[in-house]
């Protein structure tokens, strides 16, 4: 059942990227990046359905990404292919939307929106649009750059290639949708995985440990310190938990020590026992 949930999503993502560009940027001949774009670059030259090309396109880098990411990968990758395309023809064959296409600049931000919020949701689940996300998962599996910034990176270089192509407005509009899919991407890619992590200093350190410990059901590290005016030797704890927790500790904490020291951040993506492994 989670294999098929999986499954499902990435489905439900392509058809979000499938949306987004078929009922927004297409229509409005918005320069588009990706594998659409290598389309509407090769569409100069041959005369083929754009969804013919995205699909001769798709399967060679599902080629490559069988490859070198494995086969749970390449069997995800190969629905995202199979499926892709037909989304793409049916949605660029009947508008749902016309009146969206009346403002490009709201075509632009509703278009970003679906393919940035799809492609995570496909790269979330393991899985690829068979497209140029292929090349960049590839990338980010040796170089351990972002996958957002190497999609960013391969998109610019796709869209300076069409703007010798396309001297329009659907310059300027494409840009707008590859940077904000971009930060869209980046979001949904992160989103879910963000912890919060707390620094506590206090005298009190030991009753507050056993309380983090067992009444608020989360771990603590401990940290030999020396404050800085008194000079005092002491420990600090830090504490990583959901955001739902958070207000239960700082509570429990000024309960024990009111002039307890907290620091609160923001972490993107925490790995280990406990967080990405069970306890």
């Amino acid at each position: 059942m989670k294999q098929a949930g999986r499954y499902l999503l990435i489905v439900i993502g392509n058809f979000m990227v499938a949306f987004g560009l078929g009922q927004m940027i297409l229509p409005n001949s918005f320069i588009a990046g990706g594998v659409t774009g290598l389309g509407l670059i090769l569409q100069h030259f041959i005369t083929i359905d754009i969804a013919i090309l995205t699909g001769i396109v798709n399967t060679v880098l599902f080629g490559i990404g069988a490859v070198i990411l494995g086969k749970e990968f390449a069997f995800a990758t190969a629905l995202s292919a199979a499926v892709f395309p037909v989304f793409l023809k049916v949605c660029n064959m009947f508008l749902l939307c016309p009146e969206v296409l009346e403002d490009p600049l709201l075509a632009a931000l509703l278009g970003a929106f679906c393919i940035g919020s799809g492609i995570g949701i496909i790269i979330r689940n393991n899985g690829s649009t068979g497209g140029v996300d292929v090349i960049a998962l590839v990338l980010h599996k040796y170089l351990h750059i972002p996958v957002s910034r190497l999609l960013l990176a391969i998109d610019v270089s796709i869209i300076s290639l069409q703007i010798i192509l396309n001297r329009n407005d659907g310059v300027i509009y494409g840009l707008i949708v590859i940077v904000l899919t971009s930060f869209v991407l980046n979001y949904t890619l992160i989103r879910g995985n963000e912890k919060v992590q707390v620094l506590i200093i206090s005298q009190q350190f030991e009753q507050i440990r056993e309380m983090i410990l067992h009444q608020c059901d989360t771990g603590a590290t401990m940290f030999q310190i020396e404050t800085g005016y008194q000079k005092n030797h002491q420990k600090a704890l830090m504490t990583i938990m959901p955001h739902k927790k958070l207000e239960a500790v700082k509570r429990s904490v000024k309960e024990t020590d009111p002039t307890a020291f907290i620091i609160v951040s923001i972490v993107q993506e925490v790995n280990g026992k406990g967080y990405s492994m069970a306890r």
